[in-house]
């Protein structure tokens, strides 16, 4: 069911197609008038019923608005600082994001994470390895399971069994 609104619109525009008839000015896609057509016939689309999404008012009257929601939106709620010193760090956020559904910590959820950090959570991950910078000489990598940071390459020695045919020597020395 229409409003009465509309119903007054749409008979006003049907008086004003009466009167002045349903010609408009026909513009390019670069904003100037078209050479061949450069009045169009638009009285048919008088009785068209609008969409919905047509006459909707957003939820954000520009783009700015919308990006200032989306960026207070990422801010992480004080709930998420674990460790309690008043700031919410990365490790507290990684934490609070595992266990948490939005960008806040509910009650149960806070229970789940305390516990869970008891039982040795953060114990599963390796942490730091972002500290090396940009400008690094040696890459972190991961090599068979083991991290390789350029100073640890002793560690990587027993990681790799030895060649299967490195007992043997050769009867003659290679060039």
């Amino acid at each position: 069911m229409a409003s009465p609104v509309k119903v007054e619109r749409s008979a006003a525009a049907a008086e004003a197609v009466e009167k002045y008839g349903g010609y408009v000015p026909n513009y390019r896609a670069r904003g100037e008038q078209h050479y061949r057509l450069p009045y169009k016939d638009k009285s048919r689309l008088i009785h068209v019923r609008p969409h919905p999404e047509w006459t909707k008012v957003p939820q954000h009257r520009t783009q700015t608005e919308l990006f200032a929601k989306r960026r207070a939106a990422r801010v992480p709620d004080i709930s998420m600082d674990i460790d309690g010193d008043g700031v919410v760090g990365p490790t507290d956020y990684f934490v609070a994001k595992t266990f948490g559904k939005d960008n806040r910590l509910t009650t149960p959820e806070r229970g789940r994470v305390v516990e869970a950090l008891e039982d040795g959570f953060l114990n599963q991950y390796a942490w730091g390895y972002d500290q090396v910078g940009a400008q690094r000489k040696n890459v972190v990598k991961q090599l068979r399971g083991k991290i390789f940071n350029g100073d640890n390459a002793h560690e990587l020695n027993h990681v790799y069994p030895p060649h299967f045919n490195s007992h043997k020597v050769p009867r003659f020395w290679t060039a």
